[in-house]
């Protein structure tokens, strides 16, 4: 089988900032697309051969065009160039809030505007699903997308604070907010804070309890405790009006080993509504690897519904 053909693209956020892209055309073109946010550390689309490539066949042949492109969080540190101004800013996972997704995102569909589409379908793995969820309550009405997929989403704040503890992690918490108070929020924390080096401003966005990152607080409801502050538990989550479908491999490992239980959360926060759809795809870990036409083609079902 051939593999589908992509032309590169160069997204322009809604703040100016440049971003690479790849665009798939089914044979037949239709007026709907999809859009897919990829997850954070050094993630890529470009480097993402194998899932592109299957979300890419799959979606194609249910009539859906497909866009995944690199937003500001992609790599750990990039320089990101201005369309605008010509300004040069400081981009990758180390420097990236989860609040400048919505530029991206709505960067992406008035690109597709622009090529005539008018329905669009977002999604999210990983820290993507984080982003699509704080799209849609940031967005609120306004948000003009037809269907949702959330694949993997994450609780990071939980997995800081459960590999932390409780004292090192208020401690770590503590001292990102000074920094960032003190505007040294662009300068590095410390390398054995995390998994991956993060400025303190992203380290403060990333494990504030009362953040626009923390959508899926999983270890608190795993260990019936209350870490988030100042808002509901998968508030952001629970608020989609639009079709969502939420899958995760039974091998996630950065759900406490504890997959089942997870979406059984998520199951509850979403309970009393028919829009939401759940799934557990056996023996794939958090990235999918091996199993990427096995979830592109349940992606497409759902979103060719």
């Amino acid at each position: 089988m051939s593999e589908p053909r992509a032309r590169h693209l160069e997204i322009q956020a809604t703040d100016g900032l440049l971003l690479p892209a790849l665009f798939f055309e089914p044979v037949r073109r239709s007026r709907e697309a999809a859009i897919f946010l990829h997850g954070n550390g050094d993630s890529s689309v470009f480097y993402s051969v194998a899932r592109m490539n299957a979300f890419a066949r799959a979606l194609n042949a249910k009539g859906i065009a497909f866009l995944t492109f690199n937003n500001r969080g992609a790599h750990l540190s990039r320089r990101l160039k201005s369309g605008k101004s010509g300004r040069v800013s400081p981009g990758g996972t180390t420097f990236e809030r989860i609040a400048e997704s919505v530029r991206d995102i709505n960067g992406a569909v008035e690109s597709l505007e622009s090529l005539g589409y008018r329905s669009f379908d977002l999604i999210g793995h990983s820290t993507g699903a984080n982003k699509v969820c704080h799209y849609f309550w940031k967005m609120k009405e306004r948000a003009i997308i037809r269907r949702v997929v959330l694949i993997a989403g994450g609780d990071d704040m939980g997995l800081y604070y459960d590999s932390l503890g409780p004292l090192r992690f208020e401690k770590l918490l503590s001292r990102a907010r000074e920094r960032v108070a003190d505007g040294r929020g662009l300068e590095l924390a410390p390398r054995r804070t995390g998994p991956f080096p993060l400025s303190w401003r992203a380290l403060l966005d990333t494990i504030r309890p009362e953040g626009q990152y923390n959508v899926f607080p999983f270890y608190e409801k795993l260990h019936a405790m209350r870490l988030t502050r100042g808002k509901k538990p998968f508030r952001e989550f629970a608020s989609i009006s639009a079709p969502v479908f939420a899958i995760y491999g039974s091998a996630d490992e950065y759900c406490f080993n504890r997959v089942t239980d997870c979406v059984e959360i998520l199951k509850d926060s979403a309970a009393g509504k028919d829009n939401f759809h759940f799934s557990i795809l056996e023996g794939a870990s958090h990235g999918f690897g091996g199993y990427e036409a096995f979830l592109a083609r349940r992606v497409a079902r759902f979103l060719a519904l």
